[in-house]
């Protein structure tokens, strides 16, 4: 696999990350009834995105297969315990099509190591309470929740 950061104006790329997402919601909705990522993120927020964090492509022979953004911005349900120590992911999803071939964990894994050539010992993020196939993949890797603010929403953390 090859993980490619996505540049600032290259939308080319935008478009491909657009689309993991919308197959990834589109899946949610018809498997799980989840309507949370049902309207795709959209090209413009993933285009301001590529400016100020960074987002990734994965690459698998031809085919562009998952995408995840990185942050060392605190996200929103983590304002009350903001961490320099820590990276945030959101965006994170791997297309339909091949979920549960391990690229998943593959991508968390390489997501880790990001963290550790950044010095950042903890990497942060929140997942929709509703996901159960989300947290139960986040709880095998080693994740554990956290106080949350929000009811619709898990805080999950792992130290390095």
């Amino acid at each position: 696999m090859e993980f490619i950061r996505v540049e600032s104006g290259n939308f080319e790329l935008i478009e491909k990350v657009y689309s993991i997402l919308a197959a990834a919601g589109a899946y949610m909705l018809e498997k799980f009834s989840l309507t949370h990522w049902a309207t795709p993120y959209g090209r413009d927020k993933i285009a301001e995105d590529t400016e100020n964090k960074q987002v990734y492509l994965v690459k698998a022979e031809n085919d562009f297969i998952a995408t995840f953004t990185l942050s060392d911005k605190t996200i929103h349900v983590f304002e009350a315990s903001p961490d320099v120590n820590a990276m945030y992911l959101s965006k994170f999803a791997v297309h339909p099509s091949i979920m549960k071939s391990g690229v998943g964990s593959a991508c968390i894994k390489y997501i880790e190591e990001l963290c550790r050539q950044a010095n950042k010992t903890k990497l942060r993020f929140d997942v929709y309470v509703k996901s159960e196939h989300a947290i139960k993949f986040y709880l095998k890797m080693g994740y554990k929740e956290v106080p949350s603010p929000s009811p619709i929403v898990l805080c999950m953390e792992k130290t390095l």
